[in-house]
C-alpha cells in the first residue's frame, strides 16, 4: 500500500512547474523568514519558475543547439516537462532505494508507466536532433565533394 500511495502522489500528469517538496519546503521556509519582514513573499514563488524556464532553454541551447521555446511560450514545453519530471523521479527513486517499486522500472505502477512515457518523449527528441544533425553534415559533406570536385 506504501509503495502504490508513493507512485501516485509522484504521478501527476501535469506539464506545470513544480518542484521536490523537500526541496521546496526548506527554499519556502527561508523566503518566508527572510522576507516577512520585507512583506515581499510571492516575489520568489515569480521568479523561481521563470528561471525555471531559462535554465531549460539555455540547457537546451548550448548542450544540443535547440530551442525548447520554453521562454517565449512562458510554459514548460513537452521536452522540457519531461526532462523536469525525470529529474525530479529520479531524485524520489534514489531518496526512496529500500522500497521495490522505486528500482524496478518495469513493474507496472502509474509513477513507471509516466517515467517510460517521458524517457520515451526525450528519446524521441534525442533521436530526431540526432538525424537532423547527420543529415545536414551529409548535406554539408556533399557540398564540398562536389566543390572540390569541380575545381
Amino acid at each position: 500500500q506504501a509503495y502504490a500511495d508513493s507512485d501516485a502522489e509522484s504521478d501527476s500528469g501535469s506539464t506545470e512547474l513544480s518542484y521536490p517538496s523537500s526541496t521546496t519546503s526548506k527554499a519556502n521556509d527561508e523566503v518566508s523568514r527572510s522576507s516577512s519582514s520585507e512583506g515581499c513573499p510571492s516575489l520568489t514563488t515569480k521568479v523561481l519558475p521563470l528561471m525555471k524556464l531559462v535554465a531549460m532553454d539555455i540547457f537546451a541551447e548550448t548542450s544540443l543547439s535547440k530551442d525548447l521555446g520554453c521562454c517565449s511560450s512562458l510554459t514548460l514545453t513537452p521536452v522540457a516537462s519531461a526532462f523536469d519530471y525525470l529529474t525530479g523521479e529520479y531524485t524520489r527513486r534514489v531518496k526512496d532505494l529500500l522500497k521495490p517499486a522505486s528500482l524496478l522500472y518495469w513493474l507496472p505502477t502509474p509513477s513507471n508507466y509516466r517515467h517510460a512515457r517521458e524517457r520515451n518523449v526525450i528519446r524521441t527528441f534525442v533521436t530526431s536532433t540526432i538525424a537532423e544533425r547527420r543529415a545536414a553534415m551529409l548535406e554539408e559533406m556533399e557540398k564540398v565533394g562536389s566543390a572540390a570536385a569541380t575545381e
